[in-house]
This record gives C-alpha cells, sequence and structure tokens, in this order.
C-alpha cells in the first residue's frame, strides 16, 4: 500500500509541475536624437512566460507582454500574446517551431520574432539552419520611397566551431526577401537583401572577452555611395547575475557596418532606423549593469552613431530597471 501510495504523489507531483511560469517586468527611459530633434520613452514592460511539459522531450513555450506608456497622460497600453512555440529534439537535432525570437550576430542584424522552423545539431561545431516570415521585420529598403519593406520571407545558416576553451569561429549567412514594396508612381518591386559574416570570440580569462565580425550586406536598392562591406570589434568584462548581489559587468563595440547589416537592434527610434539601413553606420555603443538585490537588475546603454554617407548623427540611451521573477 505505502508503494501505491508512492506512485500516487509522484505522479501528482509530476503531473503539478507540468505548466511553469515565470516573468520579468522592466521599467526603462530612453532618450533619442535624431540629428537636432530630440524624442523619448518612458515605459514598464511586463512579460509572463509559460512553459509547458509535452512529453520528456517536447516542450511548449508562450510570451505574453504588456507596455504602459508613461510618456503622456493619456494612459496608452498594449497587450499581445508575442510567442508561440514548440521545442524539442529529434534524435540528436534541436528544433524550435512556431512563433519564436531569433538573434542574429548578437541580435542586431536581426533582433525579432520570426514564424517558422530553426534546427541545430552540435556541441563543439554547432550548425543552425532556420527559415520563416519575419514578424514585423524593416528588412529591405527601396530608394523610390522614403519607406523601408516588411520582409516576407527570411532565410539562413550559420554556423560556430570552439578552438579549445578561448576561441570561438563563426559564420553565417542570412537572406531576406520582400515582395510588393510600394514604389514611386504605380506598381511595386520586390527586394533583397543578403548577409554573410564571419567572425570570431576570444576568451582572455572567465572575465574577460574579445570579439570582431566582418559583414557583407548586399541590400537592393541602397542610398548611392554606401558601402558593402563593414566590420564590429567588441570587448566584454563580467556581467550582472541575477543570483549574485553587487556582480556586474561593462561591454564596448565600435560599429563601422555596411548598408543593411543592422537594421532591427531594438534601440533605434524610427528616423535613425530607417536612414542606418539605408546607408550604414559608424560610431560606438557601451553598456553596463548591476545586481542590486536578488533578482533585481539595474542596467544603462548608450549608442552613439552616424550614417556611413551623410555624417548624420544618431544618439540613444537607454536605461532599464529589471525585476525577474
Amino acid at each position: 500500500e505505502l508503494d501505491a501510495l508512492g506512485v500516487r504523489v509522484a505522479a501528482l507531483e509530476k503531473k503539478s509541475d507540468n505548466v511553469k511560469i515565470t516573468g520579468q517586468a522592466r521599467y526603462n527611459y530612453s532618450s533619442y536624437k535624431d540629428g537636432a530633434t530630440k524624442t523619448f520613452a518612458n515605459q514598464l514592460r511586463s512579460r509572463l512566460w509559460f512553459n509547458g511539459a509535452v512529453n520528456d522531450s517536447w516542450t511548449y513555450v508562450g510570451m505574453l507582454e504588456n507596455i504602459q506608456d508613461f510618456s503622456d497622460n493619456v494612459g496608452n497600453e498594449t497587450t499581445n500574446f508575442q510567442r508561440a512555440y514548440l521545442q524539442g529534439r529529434l534524435g540528436g537535432v534541436k528544433v524550435i517551431a512556431g512563433r519564436y525570437h531569433k538573434a542574429l550576430h548578437t541580435g542586431d542584424i536581426y533582433g525579432n520574432r520570426i514564424d517558422g522552423v530553426d534546427v541545430s545539431y552540435g556541441k563543439k561545431i554547432r550548425l543552425n539552419a532556420y527559415a520563416g516570415k519575419p514578424t514585423g521585420s524593416k528588412a529591405v529598403f527601396n530608394s523610390n520611397v522614403n519607406t523601408l519593406g516588411n520582409a516576407d520571407e527570411v532565410w539562413g545558416v550559420n554556423v560556430a566551431a570552439d578552438l579549445g576553451k578561448s576561441v570561438t569561429l563563426f559564420a553565417g549567412y542570412d537572406h531576406f526577401k520582400a515582395s510588393d514594396v510600394p514604389v514611386a508612381g504605380n506598381g511595386v518591386a520586390n527586394g533583397k537583401n543578403k548577409i554573410t559574416n564571419v567572425g570570431f570570440l576570444y576568451k582572455i580569462n572567465k572575465d574577460f572577452n574579445l570579439g570582431a565580425t566582418y559583414l557583407h550586406a548586399d541590400l537592393d536598392s541602397r542610398v548611392a555611395g554606401a558601402s558593402k562591406n563593414g566590420f564590429v570589434a567588441s570587448v566584454a568584462y563580467k556581467g550582472a547575475n541575477g543570483a549574485k548581489v553587487g556582480s556586474w559587468g561593462l561591454a564596448a563595440r565600435y560599429l563601422h557596418t555596411p548598408a543593411g547589416a543592422f537594421y532591427t537592434a531594438g534601440w533605434e527610434d524610427g528616423n535613425s532606423a530607417n536612414q542606418t539601413v539605408r546607408e550604414g553606420m559608424k560610431g560606438f555603443y557601451v553598456k553596463g549593469n548591476v545586481t542590486l538585490a536578488k533578482n533585481i537588475i539595474a542596467g544603462i546603454e548608450y549608442w552613439d552613431v552616424k550614417g556611413r554617407v551623410h555624417d548624420k548623427k544618431y544618439k540613444t540611451l537607454f536605461s532599464g530597471l529589471y525585476f525577474n521573477f
């Protein structure tokens, strides 16, 4: 009878853990300077993640997001069921299928949602391939109108390899395509953006690392005189750990990117995003964070860039306070 009771209790405990809910509340204040024009954002973002075990190999993940806008006294807010996907394994292959978040090259080439399928394989040598529709991305520019066209489809392949414990080499190819982009006068046009990246990450020790990436982007109808080639250099020291009070980190990047290489980084306002996609950008980015209390992290980030063709300057200051639960 005791054995039978133990079986029943174990089964009940397993069922009670079938769905787990985690979350994050983030307050952020951002200021943007687009040439001589200044704007700002003042928001509270709340996210809830739902993880449901389908079986021992597969999990369902959903994410609900609410944003409260404190910029005025109107009380604007939005709530979206942003992500919904299945993740699991088929043999040794990791699979993600549905609407999920995809970060290409630290999330700067692309850092947004994709409706599609993503497969990965390997440990020391890691292969990744994906295909789908980028959700709400401004991926392809058409020079005949002052707008960015939404990409209809994207696919890519990426590989990374560890050379010992200190050096990681990586390379990738990402192909975005847009259809029915409006052009001046009548009609529409198609557009493509083909991005290649090759680089390395060097871990000097457990706290300090350096990196560099070469970028080549072939964007249809880019600004006259815009380069297809560029690079990014990075340095990072430690990082805030939510479980360790007082832990902190610093990071910096120097950007010299081609037209079409960085366009959904999430830090730009609408105008700077439009221009830096068209002509590329050069400048720097720095960030710092610190754990104030368990699961409470404060961070600040700053971008100071300008276009590579017209030298128009764009500056962004982002500050955030994160509560993880």
